[in-house]
């Protein structure tokens, strides 16, 4: 909430929304944990109290004000590197202009620490008044209307935004014998709840999805259950009143927002170096829509998912390591502005020509300076464009006459241009650009190498700046290969 307040603090969680959170973000899914009957804690939680006991922030200072002291604070003393946010002004919702100062002012510390801050994409509270029981018939399309827009500071760039998928159909047992108690998705399709893109310059908002939780219909009461009052609809997170209740359900994307904090922490763990260029575009690589997102009838389609699910639910074994049929490499660098670099991308011959479905995945993320005073909200830009069937001094040759021009990067004719899911113009409107190519047919014509060129393009950034730090991701991926990490012996990092 955002809503000013004299309200006293306390020393507790009265509302227990942070604990909640918390216990997300430090143990992930807490079913799970149960489960295994293991609650070894891999990380340290530092929390910073922003509002209230009733969840509203003080009268007293500006919100971008408050959050910088205490995420700089957190930095210093604490040397976090990972921040969930899971707050929001619901009054505020995105409706293309520019970002306000709270997002504005996220993206500016993400960019000078160097941190991951991960905000959550907002919840609709207006569903029962606006559907009623309409709303069943009315899922999903309703995620992409104006109502449902993503709210401040979700709109922040540079920030990983994260939406909600439902954990299952929310509905007990004891529901089959209530004909009004009507479920609205089920599992790993949006939550009835979840904001959507897009985001500034039309980028893809929310960048990712996690569990959160769901909510069902329930034709007595003539309302909307979600997790916090039924169990079965939400997910697992820890009791802020321990000694009364270990447990408790939660619905909402502030709890899906931990989920991907705490994948962000184990990726960190096992390279504790990374970058926040680097999370961000290892947990984009690891990604992917569920299936159950586009299969139902009259819902969301290949052009629309991304809008509501970002690029997917990220996975952290994924994110961080290889396997027999599946390889990534990496690279991080600084790239001059106004100025390109070439990457090169090994493709083994049995990748080329063995039957099956092939897949090269490139994920981009780069932390440009912005400014919400400006109508062009980053001053830098980048791009990228997985290329085959040529050779490098002919990527090299076209990018180096870029330099000498002004105007928008040469293309290359496209039969070089590998075809993505998501087309450049869309991939480049934002701060984390994920492609996939995929296809069945042999690409031995292609050779065994192709290049990924990027880009760096200086809009208003001041002449002080000359340099944009960015990290480039490759995943290659065959579904009946099991010899591909053995030919390309790993960690492998892409050669400029």
């Amino acid at each position: 909430m955002t809503r000013s307040s004299s309200y006293a603090y306390s020393a507790s969680d009265t509302a227990g929304h942070g604990t909640s959170v918390a216990s997300i973000a430090a143990f992930g899914d807490i079913s799970a944990r149960v489960s295994a009957k293991n609650f070894d804690a891999q990380f340290r939680i530092a929390s910073a109290r922003v509002v209230d006991d009733r969840g509203y922030f003080p009268k007293n200072q500006p919100v971008p004000d408050l959050m910088e002291t205490a995420i700089r604070q957190l930095s210093r003393d604490y040397a976090c590197r990972i921040f969930n946010v899971s707050l929001g002004n619901p009054k505020k919702p995105y409706r293309g202009a520019k970002p306000e100062a709270w997002a504005a002012t996220l993206d500016a510390l993400a960019r000078e620490l160097d941190i991951l801050i991960i905000v959550s994409a907002g919840n609709r509270d207006d569903l029962t008044n606006s559907y009623r029981d309409g709303i069943v018939s009315a899922y999903p399309q309703y995620l992409l209307s104006d109502a449902s827009r993503i709210i401040d500071p979700a709109t922040a760039a540079i920030a990983l935004t994260v939406g909600s998928v439902a954990h299952g159909n929310g509905l007990e047992d004891a529901d089959e014998e209530l004909a009004g108690i009507r479920p609205i998705c089920g599992f790993e399709e949006p939550s009835p709840f979840t904001r959507s893109g897009p985001g500034v310059r039309g980028m893809i908002k929310p960048d990712l999805v996690d569990f959160g939780g769901n909510a069902v219909w329930d034709g007595p009461t003539g309302g909307l259950v979600n997790g916090n009052q039924k169990e079965a609809a939400g997910i697992w997170a820890m009791h802020h009143k321990p000694i009364e209740k270990l447990f408790r359900s939660r619905s909402g994307t502030s709890f899906a927002a931990p989920n991907v904090a705490y994948k962000a922490a184990l990726l960190l763990s096992q390279i504790p170096d990374a970058s926040a260029n680097l999370l961000r575009s290892l947990l984009a690589l690891s990604a992917n829509i569920p299936k159950a997102v586009t299969l139902r009838a009259r819902g969301l389609n290949e052009k629309t998912a991304p809008m509501v699910c970002g690029y997917g639910i990220p996975n952290a074994e994924y994110a961080v390591s290889s396997d027999d049929g599946r390889v990534i490499l990496l690279a991080e660098d600084e790239l001059l502005l106004d100025h390109f670099a070439v990457f090169e991308v090994p493709i083994p011959t049995e990748f080329q020509n063995t039957k099956g479905t092939r897949e090269i995945r490139v994920s981009l993320a780069f932390d440009p300076p912005a400014r919400h005073t400006r109508a062009d909200y980053l001053g830098v830009t980048m791009g990228w464009r997985l290329v085959r069937g040529t050779d490098e001094a002919a990527v090299f040759d076209r990018y180096r006459k870029w330099t000498k021009e002004e105007g928008k990067p040469p293309e290359f004719p496209q039969r070089l241009v590998c075809p993505t899911d998501v087309g450049s113009d869309q991939r480049e409107s934002g701060t984390l650009q994920v492609g996939t190519y995929r296809g069945k047919q042999d690409i031995t014509k292609y050779g065994d190498t192709y290049y990924v060129a990027v880009w760096c393009s200086r809009r208003w950034a001041p002449a002080t700046i000359e340099k944009q730090r960015y990290a480039l991701t490759v995943q290659l991926r065959h579904e009946n290969l099991t010899t591909l990490y053995q030919t390309l012996s790993q960690p492998i990092k892409l050669r400029a």
